[in-house]
Protein backbone atom coordinates (compact mmCIF):
# COMPACT_ATOMS: atom_id res chain seq x y z
CA UNK A 1 0.00 0.00 0.00
CA UNK A 2 1.35 3.38 -0.94
CA UNK A 3 1.24 6.22 1.59
CA UNK A 4 -0.59 9.39 0.67
CA UNK A 5 0.28 12.98 1.45
CA UNK A 6 -2.57 15.47 1.41
CA UNK A 7 -1.48 19.02 0.75
CA UNK A 8 -3.44 22.25 0.99
CA UNK A 9 -2.41 25.51 -0.50
CA UNK A 10 -2.03 28.26 2.06
CA UNK A 11 -4.84 30.27 0.48
CA UNK A 12 -7.26 27.34 0.87
CA UNK A 13 -6.45 26.92 4.57
CA UNK A 14 -6.79 30.64 5.25
CA UNK A 15 -10.10 30.85 3.44
CA UNK A 16 -11.52 27.96 5.48
CA UNK A 17 -10.34 29.46 8.74
CA UNK A 18 -11.77 32.86 7.85
CA UNK A 19 -15.28 31.48 7.38
CA UNK A 20 -17.70 32.67 10.02
CA UNK A 21 -21.39 31.98 10.50
CA UNK A 22 -22.90 34.68 12.70
CA UNK A 23 -25.37 33.68 15.39
CA UNK A 24 -28.91 34.76 14.77
CA UNK A 25 -32.01 34.05 16.79
CA UNK A 26 -34.65 32.18 14.87
CA UNK A 27 -38.28 31.93 15.96
CA UNK A 28 -38.80 28.61 17.74
CA UNK A 29 -35.11 27.81 18.26
CA UNK A 30 -35.38 27.91 22.07
CA UNK A 31 -33.16 30.98 22.45
CA UNK A 32 -33.92 33.51 25.13
CA UNK A 33 -32.27 36.89 25.59
CA UNK A 34 -30.86 37.65 29.03
CA UNK A 35 -30.66 41.38 28.24
CA UNK A 36 -32.69 43.65 30.48
CA UNK A 37 -32.78 44.87 34.05
CA UNK A 38 -31.59 42.43 36.70
CA UNK A 39 -31.41 42.70 40.47
CA UNK A 40 -27.80 43.09 41.65
CA UNK A 41 -26.05 43.10 45.03
CA UNK A 42 -22.31 43.69 45.23
CA UNK A 43 -20.52 41.66 47.87
CA UNK A 44 -16.82 42.51 48.26
CA UNK A 45 -15.93 39.30 50.13
CA UNK A 46 -17.44 35.81 49.82
CA UNK A 47 -18.34 35.60 53.53
CA UNK A 48 -20.80 38.48 53.07
CA UNK A 49 -22.71 36.82 50.21
CA UNK A 50 -26.42 36.18 50.47
CA UNK A 51 -26.93 32.46 50.91
CA UNK A 52 -30.62 32.04 50.06
CA UNK A 53 -31.06 34.45 47.13
CA UNK A 54 -32.27 31.64 44.84
CA UNK A 55 -35.39 30.93 46.91
CA UNK A 56 -38.63 32.04 45.24
CA UNK A 57 -39.78 33.98 48.32
CA UNK A 58 -36.47 35.90 48.67
CA UNK A 59 -36.95 39.67 49.15
CA UNK A 60 -34.61 41.55 46.80
CA UNK A 61 -36.24 44.99 47.12
CA UNK A 62 -33.03 46.50 48.57
CA UNK A 63 -30.93 45.23 45.66
CA UNK A 64 -29.90 47.53 42.79
CA UNK A 65 -31.63 47.43 39.41
CA UNK A 66 -28.74 46.69 37.07
CA UNK A 67 -28.65 46.81 33.25
CA UNK A 68 -27.56 43.62 31.47
CA UNK A 69 -25.31 43.25 29.56
CA UNK A 70 -22.94 45.29 31.69
CA UNK A 71 -19.70 45.18 33.64
CA UNK A 72 -20.09 45.80 37.35
CA UNK A 73 -16.60 47.30 37.80
CA UNK A 74 -17.25 50.12 35.34
CA UNK A 75 -20.66 50.66 36.93
CA UNK A 76 -19.16 51.53 40.32
CA UNK A 77 -18.78 48.15 42.03
CA UNK A 78 -15.41 46.63 42.89
CA UNK A 79 -12.13 47.69 41.32
CA UNK A 80 -11.61 47.65 37.55
CA UNK A 81 -8.54 45.66 36.50
CA UNK A 82 -6.98 46.80 33.25
CA UNK A 83 -4.06 44.97 31.69
CA UNK A 84 -2.70 45.14 28.17
CA UNK A 85 -1.01 41.73 28.40
CA UNK A 86 -0.59 38.90 30.85
CA UNK A 87 -2.53 38.36 34.05
CA UNK A 88 -3.35 40.85 36.84
CA UNK A 89 -2.47 38.10 39.33
CA UNK A 90 0.28 35.51 39.71
CA UNK A 91 -0.26 32.71 37.21
CA UNK A 92 -0.20 29.29 38.82
CA UNK A 93 0.19 26.45 36.35
CA UNK A 94 -0.55 22.81 36.98
CA UNK A 95 2.30 20.27 36.80
CA UNK A 96 -0.07 17.46 35.77
CA UNK A 97 0.45 15.49 38.98
CA UNK A 98 -1.90 17.51 41.20
CA UNK A 99 0.73 20.06 42.25
CA UNK A 100 0.90 23.67 41.13
CA UNK A 101 3.96 25.72 40.29
CA UNK A 102 4.22 29.45 40.90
Amino acid sequence: MTGRIIMFSRSTVNRQRAAFTPFSVQKGDGSISLDGTWKFRWTPVPNERVMNFYQTNFNDKDWTDFPVPANWEVNGYGTPIYVSAGYPFKNRSSTGDGRTEN
